[in-house]
């Protein structure tokens, strides 16, 4: 799939030495020391929080439990990847030189991208406090990480408004991932109705099976043509073959009846001779003629 976890947070404000959280430590917690916070998240096609994770974990046999830790660890490694992400996001509460005004720096909104391994990259939308952030593969295109990110961020500030959303950042984390619980079904299905690589690599599959059909069926026409040649070719040859063959029967033919005549006139001859060999021997010789 192209975006693989969705998040709604909170960057600190200041920033402090970050460390590297062992999830087995921090199972019931959604922050880290000098890391942001994580007030909801969710995993595509999959249990949004660890807790629910957990209680529906007990509930299973130890095979489908066995899948579901998977999936906490894997929930574990997108929430602590976003905590240190966050961390090393930093805005001021006040005006600065960017920002005249604590109203410009409140609503105005900043764009950053993380390359998280060789497989993910994480995309956070940021405005004041608040983080918007999806973890996806490398591959997805722009146009979707940059509508889910804004579309996440209309929808958590159309479920709260600006007082209440100030109100949640001034919260602990506990206090402000309990008052964001109800988001997650928003956010759960947002990430749902992403666009996947499925139908993609479902093309990509059609045209390569496609490609491959048209191929075999050109090598068989070629080879076909190859068969084709050969018979021409040896048509060609047994109609040289034929053309000779006439050409020689009808010498060889000539030369027998020639051979046949030569027979013939030489039996004739001999006749000839006997009968006036006998004709002289009977006559006396010339004196029959004369």
């Amino acid at each position: 799939m192209s975006v693989l976890y969705a998040f709604v947070g909170a960057i600190p404000q200041q920033q402090q030495q970050r460390g590297v959280v062992n999830p087995a430590s921090s199972s019931s917690s959604n922050t880290q020391s000098g890391g942001g916070v994580v007030w909801c998240d969710a995993v595509h096609n999959r249990s949004t929080s660890n807790a629910d994770a957990n209680a529906a974990s007990s509930k299973l046999p130890s095979k489908s439990r066995s899948t579901s830790s998977h999936m906490q660890q894997k929930n574990y490694y997108y929430r602590n990847s976003a905590m240190q992400m966050l961390g090393k996001l930093t805005i001021s509460d006040g005006p600065s030189a960017n920002y005249p005004t604590a109203a410009a720096a409140a609503t105005t909104t900043q764009r950053y991208a993380f390359e998280i391994d060789a497989s993910k990259m994480a995309h956070v939308l940021l405005k004041h406090r608040v983080a918007y952030g999806v973890v996806c593969t490398p591959n997805t295109p722009e146009s979707v990480t940059t509508g889910l990110l804004a579309t996440m961020r209309r929808s958590f500030e159309n479920e709260f408004d600006a007082e209440e959303i100030a109100q949640i950042c001034t919260m602990n984390d506990a206090a402000a991932t309990a008052s964001t619980r109800s988001f997650l079904p928003t956010l759960q299905n947002l990430i749902d109705s992403t666009p996947t690589d499925a139908p993609l690599n479902e093309v990509k599959s059609h045209i390569a099976e496609v490609k491959q059909v048209m191929t075999d069926n050109i090598e068989k026409v070629l080879a076909r043509g190859e068969q084709l040649e050969v018979v021409a070719a040896k048509a060609d040859n047994l109609t040289a073959h034929a053309r000779d063959f006439h050409i020689r029967g009808r010498s060889l033919r000539r030369r027998m009846w020639w051979k046949e005549m030569k027979y013939k006139l030489l039996i004739a001859l001999a006749i000839i001779l006997l009968l006036l060999i006998i004709f002289f021997w009977a006559c006396g010789g010339v004196k029959c003629v004369t």
